[in-house]
């Protein structure tokens, strides 16, 4: 037995409240509310162990876990043994996370390390586990063969990629193994030196640099179950019984991994045990709630067999895989060891309550404090500053205070500094946390996980693919090359133009070619001929005239008169450790950038897109609170009024400790409530409003508006645009979106409104499993029936108020078990908002509704949506209804119906194609660029400028319009002309260096887009970084784009080299020389000749030279004398 734990900060506390109720967890039964669970276990686990605890549900073992670390503290082991969420037949495995952290504990078991509290469910407890994985530890100095350590990797069910991007990659490049372990939030990189571990760090999946080191590294397996030969036999005999089984079981029989090979562990291993014979024999067990874990227990085995069922009949096969065991197969004759009750009705024996309520007023707490019923006092607060400052100011109410738990009881109230997010009441004592004295919640801080940008080029660029050369036009891409001409070899891109023509770019002007984005498949471009220039031409002077309309807009808007913010206080620092989550880097930088903005005297206009579920609205509280600290209204607009409730509830709840007044404006409001909420406005009173286009009536004014945010900007019209812009004169602007209209990212794309991109996933958000299909009552059944397996909730979203409620009854009797409800717009405001609350609070399983859950709604616990008729809506409403599952970090499904033996019109087609395609993270983008392609540019950007857009292409189009936006501005904006350089040397990436092709064409892209030296080292620290010691190519390739820079910043076009009679010569060709500079460079040694009107001079080196290095430096010494460069 492992003895007592070592006191935590709250120890002495919890002895102080939980020492009534000792000789009941003695006697082993504890009859307490539900706010007393969580104190029984820790005061069980304080005094023995260790316990193995059993409660009914996921959200309670959650709970569970953060109250009981909070007591027991850091150093005192409190795990949660996750469930497979997986279903019979599915063929999709567990998610990685979830594996390597029951790999994790496994291996903790099996070591002498085991945890004092593992928490199970029904769902967990009850499921069968297969036999205990293999772990390992990389160590900074020890020997490890890579190619046994990749072989290690690749059994334990990592996935081998050119690059490391999810948990359970591995990478490997020479001597440098990169892997995201299926435990780390983060991933790591083994440099070798020969067999030794020369170097372990942590490195960043957004830039895949380096950041932290290691000394050392536990590994686990990615998959927890690795299949044995006598798995693999009984796998073979399965199919030989069965044949329609051997597409999913014949790569098992081969001794491959399989997707959804885990739904069959109870077939394949009959005897495989549950989770309580894994278990130390010493190892106590608490039962949480006896009856409700039965109850859910039963219900688990029934909806499984009723699952798998349907499943088996579809696959012809009298039985079906189960993963469950009954609570006697799983737990034998096996009884608590305590049972803790609180779903008893009548009176406790050991009754826990919240504190009296305070709402931030110490007097109010001194009353508290004062009053008979209470005998002893504590409040805990989060950070030494806090302490310090209550102290003083309950000291002057006449309180004793201490800042420290004292036995003797001396102070009228302790107040001491530890981690609780709840407190209690109990006969002996009431404790406060810092959320119930503030009134305002203050939530677990979780780690968030490095994510990788999801936008890039290069990423989906394949043979096939269209793309446009700026100065030649529209070409296929066919591929890269490397050519070796001489003593010079290069890297190529491979341009198919029309008829025969192809183009061998230089991987130097990688930066020449963007995507082709425009709609329909237009023309390829003939090399050599004035096609392309007259359609550039075109397109460049519409798009002058739109610069000029949208400069007139930025000059107006730079010259009205703003509010500079003052910088963050103190307050805005707290409310911000408020927000549950690490922010991602990306997101981090707009919030930044937006600060920067409202800090500034000239009036904000930032659109921020993020894809759905990323985090804008953080952002945008962040702003809005940074407006109230100045004294300034802000108001937040949104599209529905559902989400404008939730708003204004996550609102009051961030804001709820400070003297912040929000106010909610929409027809949830009653006209009584709507008055005063006008008349603060107009008074000042209400700092905060969050409101429909209600706020834009002619009615509402405010006494002093100083920031205007508004969320889902695609969602409003022309008429609420306008109004938009007379609420916004002179006021701080904030855009969010998911799906920019083009009118609106054309703005932000050539600068004249400012943009944030968000593209990095929250943390474990894993993509959506998109089922795109005619209707099926049977795939309907097995989606909702998988999700009450797992205690999750469904959308079910029927676009069509006259039948909802019939389409509501005839899904109760196809799932009877479902508690359903129906939600639209048209319905009483009052029954509405029930309704929806109920739903979040988990009285209904199934909510049958319309598209009013499309914008904004956030719901973790629902991650099954239903669409009945997808054909009907469009690719932009499609993606943002699929966005509302998914945001918990649980697996999620999205099926999207058409009618059985309809024919569907080609645009609904495409759609629906579009949207299965389309499933990856933050492919929102990806989304709108398709929908302008099906749509048609016309529809969206006004026909002038989409024929321009169909002739150059949507990126190319943008690009001409910043450029001439600039102009206009009297911006200089980098060179975008091609600069020839000399093929001199082997200046290239080796394939052996960087051996995937699209990772090599994006280095290229880094070093094209480089501007100075100093980008340039940067590159190359990177590459040193992610792929090894730089090979000789690499090294030259550097001096090649040295020389580059130099060209860009002395104005060079082209500088060429030849040998004649053992000597060297370098023609540079430049333009705007001024004479004397020409006059100049003709009295130079290495000047060979000078051509005045063509502005050619040609340089001479002594011998044959391979490198640029000389050419470089000579045009350095030459060019940085110049006078002038026009």
């Amino acid at each position: 037995m492992q003895g007592c734990v070592a006191d935590s900060a709250l120890s002495p506390l919890l002895r102080l409240v939980t020492s009534s109720v000792v000789a009941d967890i003695s006697r082993g039964e504890v009859a307490t509310s539900p706010r007393g669970v969580p104190l029984a276990v820790a005061r069980a686990a304080l005094d023995d162990g260790p316990w193995f605890v059993l409660v009914a549900t996921h959200r309670e073992a959650d709970e569970l876990e953060e109250d009981l670390a909070a007591w027991l503290g850091d150093d005192n082991d409190v795990v949660t043994w996750p469930a497979w969420d997986v279903a019979p037949f599915e063929r999709v495995s567990p998610d990685t996370v979830t594996m390597g952290r029951r790999a994790q504990i496994r291996h903790r078991l099996a070591n002498g390390d085991a945890p004092r509290v593992i928490i199970a469910t029904a769902r967990s407890a009850l499921q069968v586990v297969p036999p205990r994985g293999d772990a390992r530890q990389l160590v900074v100095g020890e020997e490890v063969d890579r190619d046994e350590l990749l072989r290690w990797l690749i059994a334990n069910g990592y996935r081998r990629e050119p690059q490391v991007e999810h948990r359970g990659d591995v990478a490997v490049r020479g001597d440098i193994v990169d892997v995201w372990l299926s435990h780390l939030n983060e991933p790591i990189r083994v440099e070798l030196f020969g067999d030794d571990i020369e170097r372990i760090t942590v490195f960043d999946v957004t830039t895949q640099r380096s950041v932290e080191p290691l000394e050392r590294c536990d590994v686990f397996p990615a998959r927890e179950w690795q299949p044995s030969d006598d798995v693999r036999a009984t796998a073979q005999r399965a199919v030989a019984t069965h044949p329609a089984l051997a597409e999913v079981l014949q790569p098992l029989c081969d001794g491959e991994f399989v997707d959804g090979m885990e739904s069959w562990l109870g077939w394949l291993c009959p005897h495989a045990s549950t989770l309580i014979n894994v278990l130390e024999a010493s190892r106590k067990l608490l039962v949480v709630d006896p009856e409700r874990v039965r109850q859910r227990s039963e219900d688990i085995l029934l909806e499984e067999s009723e699952l798998a069922d349907v499943m088996a009949a579809t696959w012809g096969l009298m039985e079906a895989p189960l993963l469950h065991r009954t609570m006697h197969d799983a737990f034998g004759d096996r009884q608590p060891d305590v049972v803790v009750r609180s779903d008893i009705r009548g009176s406790v024996s050991w009754p826990v309550t919240d504190p009296p309520v305070c709402q931030g007023d110490v007097h109010r707490l001194a009353t508290h404090v004062r009053s008979d019923d209470v005998e002893r006092a504590i409040l805990v607060v989060g950070s030494l500053a806090t302490q310090s400052r209550l102290i003083s100011l309950l000291e002057d109410t006449g309180l004793a205070v201490a800042d420290a738990y004292e036995d003797d009881h001396h102070a009228d109230l302790c107040v001491i500094v530890a981690p609780l997010a709840r407190g209690l009441s109990t006969p002996t004592a009431v404790v406060w946390s810092e959320a119930d004295f503030t009134g305002r919640r203050i939530p677990r801080r979780q780690p968030r996980a490095r994510s990788r940008h999801v936008d890039g080029f290069f990423d989906d660029l394949a043979v096939g693919a269209l793309v446009v050369h700026r100065t030649i036009g529209i070409a296929r891409y066919a591929g890269a090359a490397t050519r070796t001409i001489g003593e010079t070899t290069r890297d190529y891109l491979i341009l198919e133009f029309r008829g025969a023509d192809r183009l061998f770019l230089p991987t130097d002007q990688i930066d020449l070619v963007t995507p082709y984005t425009g709609g329909g498949t237009p023309q390829l471009s003939r090399m050599g001929g004035t096609e392309w220039q007259r359609t550039t031409a075109r397109a460049r002077a519409d798009a002058q005239l739109i610069a000029d309309e949208l400069v007139t807009l930025y000059r107006l808007r730079a010259a009205a008169p703003g509010h500079a913010f003052a910088p963050d206080s103190q307050w805005q620092r707290e409310m911000e450790n408020l927000f549950p989550f690490t922010e991602t880097f990306d997101q981090r930088r707009a919030i930044e950038d937006v600060k920067s903005d409202m800090e500034s005297s000239r009036p904000m206009d930032r659109l921020v897109c993020a894809d759905v579920g990323f985090g804008k609205t953080e952002i945008a509280i962040r702003a809005i609170f940074k407006a109230v600290q100045d004294n300034k209204q802000a108001a937040l607009l949104v599209p529905t009024t559902l989400l404008a409730s939730q708003h204004y509830t996550n609102i009051v709840e961030r804001f709820a400790s400070f003297p912040v007044r929000v106010a909610l404006l929409s027809r949830f409001v009653s006209d009584d409530d709507a008055a005063a909420t006008l008349k603060g406005l107009r008074e000042g009173s209400i700092d905060v409003v969050v409101g429909t286009h209600r706020l834009l009536g002619d009615k509402v004014a405010f006494k002093d508006l100083g920031l205007l945010v508004v969320d889902e900007e695609q969602r409003f019209g022309v008429s609420h645009k306008d109004a938009i812009k007379r609420l916004s004169v002179g006021v701080d602007v904030l855009t969010l979106t998911a799906s920019p209209i083009p009118r609106t990212l054309e703005m932000a794309l050539t600068g004249i409104r400012d943009l944030s991109m968000v593209t990095t996933p929250p943390v474990d958000r894993q993509p959506i499993l998109t089922h795109v299909g005619e209707f099926d009552d049977g795939a309907v059944i097995e989606a909702i029936r998988r999700e009450l397996l797992r205690d999750g909730q469904v959308f079910y979203v029927h676009n069509k108020v006259a039948d909802i409620d019939e389409v509501a009854t005839q899904l109760g009797r196809l799932v009877p078990e479902a508690r359903i409800a129906v939600a639209h717009a048209q319905m009483d405001e009052d029954v509405l908002e029930r309704t929806v609350q109920d739903f979040f609070e988990h009285r209904f399983d199934v909510l049958v509704c319309t598209t009013i859950v499309e914008s904004g709604i956030d719901m973790p616990s629902v991650n099954t949506l239903i669409v009945d008729r997808a054909d009907r809506l469009g690719l932009g409403q499609l993606h943002q209804l699929r966005g509302r599952v998914g945001r918990s970090g649980v697996r999620a499904y999205a099926y999207l119906f058409h009618p059985r033996g309809v024919v569907l019109s080609e645009t609904a087609l495409e759609r629906l194609r579009c949207i299965g395609d389309n499933t990856a993270l933050g492919s929102g983008f990806k989304i709108a660029m398709r929908d302008l392609e099906i749509r048609g540019a016309g529809s969206l950007l006004g026909h002038r400028q989409s024929g321009h857009v169909a002739a150059v292409g949507y990126d190319l189009y943008v690009q001409l319009v910043a450029e001439a936006v600039a102009e206009a501005k009297g911006v200089q904006l980098p060179s975008s002309r091609a600069v020839v350089l000399p093929r001199l040397g082997h200046a290239f990436l080796p394939e052996s260096y960087i051996r995937a092709e699209d990772q090599r064409l994006e280095a290229y892209r880094r070093l094209t887009t480089s501007h100075s030296v100093e980008e340039l080292q940067d590159v190359a620290d990177e590459w040193r970084d992610r792929y090894g010691v730089l090979p000789p190519e690499a090294e030259e390739l550097l001096r090649v784009m040295e020389l580059r820079v130099a060209c860009v910043e002395y104005g060079i076009d082209e500088v060429t080299t030849g040998v004649r009679h053992g000597t060297t010569f370098a023609t540079v060709r430049a333009s705007g020389l001024s004479p004397e500079f020409l006059v100049a460079l003709q009295q130079r040694e290495s000047v060979r000749s000078v051509d005045t009107a063509t502005h050619v001079v040609t340089l001479a080196f002594d011998g044959v030279i391979d490198t640029v290095v000389p050419v470089t430096a000579l045009v350095h010494e030459l060019w940085s004398q110049r006078p002038s460069v026009a």
